[in-house]
């Protein structure tokens, strides 16, 4: 935490980089689960064709290109979102109450990206190809809950850093 009070940058980052993988993870699996192994990689796909453009999704396309493009760049877009939503949560609540904000913002961050911005920059694949029940569970769940988590833990932990009464009560020392 730093001095007024707010996260550091860095713990910022961490949970932008600890939710997007968790939802990484989580899409990897429902395209296995779903579709089956063949289409493991379709999510990595579907983010680097933001970059490479719609010919990333095709399975002729190099995976290993599609795979690095995509992952980097759910990686840099989970810790801008993790920020805007620090900027958004300036405060600690109840670890309950910080979970449920994040599973809201997750929730707005799908339909903002998925049903706005996606079709207006022509990046329809990620509306028309997915499925919304999985993607609903992806952003509120996989993404937003363990972002509002991370974020009301790494308030505690570094609030027990600074205060000796907060770090008894919470037993981290």
């Amino acid at each position: 935490m730093t001095r007024d009070g707010t996260l550091s940058p860095g713990r910022v980052l961490e949970g932008g980089i600890l939710a997007g993988l968790v939802f990484a993870i989580f899409e990897v699996v429902a395209a296995i689960v779903l579709t089956g192994p063949a289409h493991a990689f379709v999510p990595l796909r579907m983010i680097a064709a933001m970059a490479l453009g719609p010919h990333a999704m095709d399975p002729g396309y190099s995976l290993a290109a599609a795979a690095s493009v995509g992952l980097l760049l759910h990686l840099i877009l989970s810790m801008a979102f993790a920020a805007i939503f620090a900027a958004l949560i300036p405060g600690t609540f109840a670890t309950r109450s910080e979970i449920e904000l994040g599973m809201f913002y997750g929730f707005m961050l799908w339909l903002a990206n998925f049903y706005l911005i996606g079709p207006a920059l022509g990046w329809v694949w990620f509306a028309q190809q997915t499925t919304p029940l999985v993607q609903l569970t992806a952003h509120t769940i996989a993404y937003g809950a363990v972002l509002g988590w991370f974020q009301h833990h790494a308030w505690v932990v570094d609030d027990a850093r600074v205060d000796d009464d907060l770090r008894e009560f919470h037993a981290l020392n």
